[in-house]
């Protein structure tokens, strides 16, 4: 993400992690500022891990029933889905993720802080992110 987009999520940043070389593909993360303890958002593209499946996967997923929430949207005209393999996931927690292959996706994993401020929901927080993801990779990462 450019760092007007970041600007524009509600919270001023903390500091970024980037990790080109994640063992499961290129990651970054972006830690917030927030109340009570650092809210946070990362990104991971799975370019490194075939078992994956990428977002054709978690649609196998749902099916077989190993997910307990799947939620599809769009991001930028890209099909991404809210998902969760926990039937008790934490509270202001959300795990995203946005096809940009059929067998490769951009996953999105948020946790916020116990207060929730400035953000209201963990899940519109990375769909919003999603789209500027989108929308950063169209124009070259750049």
């Amino acid at each position: 993400m450019t760092a007007d987009q970041v600007a524009s999520l509600g919270a001023p940043l903390k500091g970024t992690v980037p990790q080109p070389d994640d063992p499961t593909g290129p990651s970054c993360g972006w830690r917030f500022a927030t109340d009570e303890a650092p809210s946070s958002v990362s990104g991971t593209v799975f370019t490194k891990d075939p078992s994956h499946g990428g977002i054709s996967g978690l649609y196998g997923q749902k099916q077989a029933g190993g997910v307990t929430q799947f939620e599809a949207f769009s991001a930028n005209g890209y099909p991404g889905v809210v998902y969760n393999a926990s039937s008790n996931p934490p509270p202001g927690s959300c795990a995203l993720a946005v096809g940009l292959r059929d067998d490769l996706a951009y996953t999105i994993s948020v946790s916020l802080d116990a207060l929730k401020q400035p953000f209201a929901d963990g899940c519109e927080l990375g769909k919003k992110v999603a789209g500027y993801v989108i929308q950063y990779l169209q124009k070259g990462g750049h």
